[in-house]
C-alpha cells in the first residue's frame, strides 16, 4: 500500500517537474523571442525614419524642411490718434490739456511665408542656407486696407529728443531748430503700409546726408518692421544658418552632433 502511493506521488512529482521545465523554457523562448522582437522592430523602424525624414535634396521631406506649407498669420492692429491738433493746442495756464483719443484699427493681416535659399552643402558635411520670409497682404482677411491714413507718434523724433534731453544746452538748440526748420511735427499721418514697412523721415535722411559714405546708417527709413525690402507688396528678411548634414528633421528638434 505504502509502496504504491510512494510510487504515485513520484508520477506526479515528475509530471509536475516536466510541465514546470515547460512552461520555463517557453517563458525563456518568448523572453529572448520578444527582445530579438524588440531589438530588430527598433533597428528597422529607425532605418525607415532616417530614410524617411533624413535632409536629402529631391526628398519630399527635403523639399517640406525648405519650403514649409505652413501659412502664418501676422496680425497688426494700430491705435490712429484721432484728436492730434487739439493735444497740441497751447492750453492757458490752469487749463487742462486735452488727452490723445485713440481709435483701434485693423487686424490688417499678412501671410507670411518661409522659405530656406541658397542652400551650399559643404565638404565638411554642413549645409549653409538663408531663411527667408515673405509677408504678403491678405485684404480679404484683413479689416482696412494698406492706403489707410493713420495719424501716430513721431518715433524717430520721440527717440531723437530722448536722446538728447541730457546733452549739452546748445546741442538741444540745435536739435530744436533743426526740427523746426524741417517742419518736424510730434505725430505724422502716414499710410499703414508706410507705418510697417518704411516711409521717408526727414530726420533720418538729414542724418543719411550727413553721415560720410563710408558710414553706412542702418536704417535708411523708418517703419515699424523695417529692415526688410518691398517689391510688389512682398516684403522679405533673410539670415544666414549653418547646420550639419545629414541631419534629419527630428534632430532639428531636438539637437544633434555631427559622427565623427
Amino acid at each position: 500500500m505504502h509502496n504504491k502511493k510512494g510510487k504515485l506521488c513520484t508520477k506526479l512529482t515528475s509530471s509536475f517537474l516536466r510541465k514546470w521545465w515547460v512552461v520555463l523554457a517557453i517563458a525563456v523562448a518568448l523572453l529572448v523571442g520578444g527582445l530579438l522582437v524588440v531589438a530588430f522592430f527598433t533597428a528597422a523602424v529607425e532605418l525607415v525614419i532616417d530614410d524617411q525624414i533624413t535632409l536629402r535634396p529631391g526628398s519630399q521631406t527635403f523639399e517640406m524642411w525648405r519650403k514649409p506649407p505652413v501659412r502664418p498669420l501676422l496680425k497688426v492692429y494700430i491705435y490712429n490718434v484721432t484728436n492730434a491738433d487739439e493735444f497740441l493746442n497751447v492750453v492757458a495756464p490752469g487749463e487742462v490739456r486735452e488727452k490723445p483719443v485713440l481709435d483701434e484699427l485693423g487686424p490688417f493681416v499678412y501671410v507670411e511665408t518661409w522659405e530656406k535659399v541658397n542652400l551650399t552643402f559643404h565638404d565638411n558635411g554642413t549645409l549653409t542656407y538663408n531663411q527667408q520670409k515673405v509677408y504678403r497682404f491678405d485684404p480679404e482677411q484683413s479689416v482696412g486696407s494698406e492706403d489707410d491714413i493713420v495719424v501716430v507718434p513721431n518715433i524717430p523724433m520721440l527717440s531723437a529728443t530722448s536722446q538728447s534731453k541730457h546733452a549739452a544746452r546748445f546741442l538741444r538748440l540745435a536739435m530744436a531748430s533743426i526740427m523746426d526748420i524741417l517742419k518736424v511735427k510730434p505725430f505724422v499721418e502716414v499710410s499703414v503700409g508706410q507705418l510697417l514697412w518704411g516711409y521717408e523721415d526727414p530726420l533720418l535722411k538729414l542724418a543719411k546726408d550727413v553721415v560720410p559714405k563710408e558710414q553706412k546708417l542702418p536704417y535708411e527709413e523708418f517703419g515699424l518692421l523695417y529692415g526688410v525690402s518691398i517689391y510688389n507688396n512682398f516684403c522679405s528678411f533673410d539670415f544666414k544658418i549653418s547646420v550639419f548634414f545629414p541631419v534629419t528633421v527630428l534632430n532639428l528638434f531636438w539637437g544633434f552632433k555631427p559622427k565623427s
